[in-house]
């Protein structure tokens, strides 16, 4: 320590007047003079820094040597432009320590302007006997508590047993840079009113509480600090308080890195997050932050939770490797969220519960355990151009009575389905691509009573089918490609009912189009195509609708109905199926009319054990081969079969002399007018499928490449214009006719006659 010389220096021994010494082994003589402002006019040498600051005006600088002081009284800086610091940088032990009792509220007040604490370190004893609840409360004890103007302080070094290193408010401004703020009871730092703080490259760590509070409209910027280890939250922002926290670390928190809650508007950016024992982000109340480009990683919580109200915007942030979800929105809040990454997350990568919206854009979700994408309860998501893949659970799973809209998105790699949905929820899918990806094993899973909408999507390559359909489930898709499944391209079961409407569905390999167990179809205008099994396969009661569709180039059957499903067939072009146009067996009511069915393979139309079937104003056609004729009936099927164009040969007329379905009334033709009426009725069907615009350009089969060269086929898209409602009028006039051949059957029943129908 320093020897003291004398007790008081002449004025002119000094360069500037305001320049105070403070010294902790020098003591007053006791000759010297005792009126304090004599006193204070003439002394540049303290022993005590309280007695400096007494003694301090405007611009004073109060220079302290190494050493400890105790002081029992409150120093109060309310003059401006008031300098407290250290007489050397503190180093090697040599530091200026000032430790203050318990008596005073704060240990140290700022009121003026421009004032300056430099090189100290702050300590605030607590008596054993005093007690202490945790809080945020400005009137808590601290080490400095700013209070009007300005403060500075640089390299000191605060502790506060009793309640905060640093307080600041109503609209005071204070600048803390490269302090530690450490082992304080309920925290490293609050500010409050419509204060404003500067606060960088400090370590903020080892807090009882929190490490730094703002509130009411505190406002200011932290940057490059290092926030770890604090007993609570690392950083919380309440109130209205709009701060900006940008490049800190902050890390091993015990109740989080960061909490925006009530209606805070804080900025936080560019900042590392990791090992936080609980959430790194929480956002609740009212609360609208800005969120963007952190670094959110390795907690043993989740990522950022959004919850309450809250809303703000989250944008190029990674959340990875978090031991909760990367990302979780509950109750009523509604974020927006872009172009984050949220990545290998132990529980998932987003969860959303409640009846929380979010809209997401752009984000990538990838590697998540369990799931990329959980939505429960009543959740209303909308994901638009975000990528989920290589989940190791689902894509995107779906429960309770939740709401999603999914566009543009890319859904691949997942291993189990790329979307699930379970319960009463309902989804809708624009403009996606769900693809296999490495081992994806559904594209679409539906279950229970889920509902699906699905849109100019791209869905191929599924080993268990790209869209499978269970129990009461019910789905509309439109303008699809369904291709390249491994199993079946659409597979439908239990009282599943489905809607179709231009799609192109292709390449199954075992089935285009499985119906099971009472499932419903209604298909308009697509086309089944190049399966390397059936086009459409309907089995045990099911249902099929089928009218304006392309059933072409299939490896097997073009439709098979059997096990008394029943088949309304109207208008569709059904050719080039490997083994055949339609096979119906065991059905109940089939009704087929206006087809046009040619080149196949194997028979046109096949019937077995067809009851009450009606076939009207067909074009049936057999192929090349030998076992390709026109119509297949046994002696067991019954209906009409009326009105209908049927190649003339050998076979057919030995169908119509052993049948027992009056085949009298049908149109037989001749070779060389097959192409002419082929044509004909292509154009019919093509006239009145209510196409307009939009068609899909195929090349129509003939004998010869010159033939091939010059005839077309255009498939439409549905149109805005496409009345379903009409639509549905000619099913049930079909059913009508049905129904009337049914009653004509009762007729000759009741008159005792063989049971043939007319």
């Amino acid at each position: 320590m320093a020897e003291n010389v004398s007790a008081v220096k002449d004025e002119d021994e000094f360069s500037e007047e305001n320049t105070f010494e403070v010294c902790s082994e020098f003591k007053h003589a006791d000759t010297e003079v005792n009126e304090e402002n004599s006193t204070c006019a003439r002394r540049r040498l303290f022993s005590s820094i309280s007695e400096a600051v007494r003694c301090a005006k405007n611009g004073t600088c109060i220079t302290i040597r190494p050493g400890s002081y105790t002081e029992t009284s409150c120093l109060v800086l309310d003059k401006d432009h008031v300098k407290l610091v250290a007489s050397e940088i503190p180093k090697d032990g040599q530091v200026v320590k000032i430790s203050f009792g318990s008596q005073a509220r704060a240990s140290i007040v700022c009121r003026g302007s421009g004032i300056l604490l430099q090189g100290l370190e702050i300590v605030q004893l607590k008596e054993d006997s005093q007690q202490s609840s945790m809080s945020k409360r400005l009137d808590e004890s601290s080490c400095v508590r700013v209070e009007f103007g300005s403060t500075e302080i640089k390299d000191c070094s605060c502790t506060s047993e009793l309640g905060y290193a640093l307080i600041v408010l109503n609209d005071a401004k204070l600048s803390a840079r490269t302090c530690t703020l450490r082992l304080s009871f309920h925290g490293a730092l609050i500010c409050g009113g419509s204060s404003h703080v500067e606060f960088s490259k400090n370590v903020v760590s080892q807090n009882t509480g929190f490490g730094i509070v703002t509130l009411d409209d505190a406002a200011g910027t932290f940057s490059e600090n290092s926030i770890h280890e604090n007993g609570k939250c690392g950083v919380v922002c309440s109130g209205q308080s709009s701060a900006v926290f940008e490049s800190n670390t902050v890390a091993d928190g015990a109740q989080g890195g960061f909490w925006s809650q009530d209606r805070s508007t804080c900025t936080i950016r560019r900042n590392r997050v990791y090992n936080n024992l609980k959430t790194a982000l929480q956002v609740s109340n009212m609360s609208e932050p800005d969120v963007s480009d952190n670094k959110i990683f390795d907690g043993r919580g989740g990522g950022i939770i959004v919850h309450d109200s809250a809303k703000g915007t989250y944008r190029r942030n990674l959340l990875s490797n978090n031991f909760q979800a990367g990302l979780g929105v509950m109750d009523n809040a509604c974020p927006l969220l872009v172009d984050n990454t949220v990545l290998s997350n132990k529980s998932g990568g987003v969860v959303m519960a409640g009846s929380a919206r979010a809209v997401f854009v752009g984000n990538t979700i990838s590697g998540n355990s369990f799931a990329g994408v959980g939505l429960k309860e009543s959740a209303q998501p909308l994901f638009d151009g975000t990528i989920i893949r290589d989940n190791h659970g689902y894509g995107v799973l779906m429960q309770g009575s939740c709401l999603a809209t999914l566009q543009n998105c890319v859904i691949e790699g997942n291993k189990k389905s790329g979307v699930c949905g379970t319960g009463t929820t309902s989804v809708t899918v624009d403009s996606c691509t769900i693809g296999c990806g490495n081992e994806q094993r559904t594209g679409f899973l539906l279950h229970d009573s889920a509902s699906m909408q699905l849109f100019n999507s791209h869905l191929f390559g599924h080993h268990g089918g790209n869209v499978v359909m269970r129990d009461k489930t019910r789905g509309t898709l439109e303008r699809n490609t369904i291709a390249e499944s491994e199993g079946a391209g659409l597979v439908l079961q239990g009282n599943s009912d489905v809607k179709l409407f231009g799609n192109v569905i292709r390449d199954g390999k075992v089935s285009n189009v499985v119906a099971l167990d009472g499932a419903r179809v209604l298909a308009v205008r697509n086309s089944l195509m190049d399966s390397h099994g059936v086009g459409m396969l309907a089995m045990d009661s099911c249902s099929v609708k089928l009218a304006y569709n392309l059933v072409i180039g299939n490896g097997g059957t073009g439709i098979h109905c059997t096990g008394n499903s029943s088949a309304n067939l109207c208008a569709n072009r059904i050719s080039q199926n490997e083994s055949g146009g339609v096979m119906l067996e065991q059905s109940q009511g089939p009704v087929l009319c206006w087809n046009v069915i040619y080149d196949n393979g194997g028979p046109a139309i096949q019937l077995q054990e067809v009851n009450r079937g009606s076939l009207v104003g067909n074009i049936v056609l057999g192929g090349s081969r030998e076992s390709a004729v026109p119509v297949m009936m046994d002696n067991q099927s019954s209906g009409r079969c009326e009105h209908n164009y049927v190649q003339a040969n050998k076979e057919m007329e030995e169908v119509a002399r052993g049948s027992s379905v009056d085949l009298s009334s049908n149109h037989l033709l001749a070779e060389e007018h097959w192409e002419e009426v082929v044509h004909w009725g292509l154009d019919e069907i093509l006239k009145n499928s209510g196409i307009s615009g939009e068609c899909v350009v195929i090349e129509m089969p003939g004998e010869s490449e010159e033939e091939e060269a010059g005839g077309m086929l255009c498939v439409g898209l549905p149109s805005d214009r496409m009345c379903k409602s009409g639509l549905e009028a000619v099913f049930e006039n079909l059913s009508l006719g049905s129904r009337g051949a049914e009653d004509e059957v009762g007729r000759e029943e009741g008159n005792g006659s063989s049971g043939e129908a007319t």
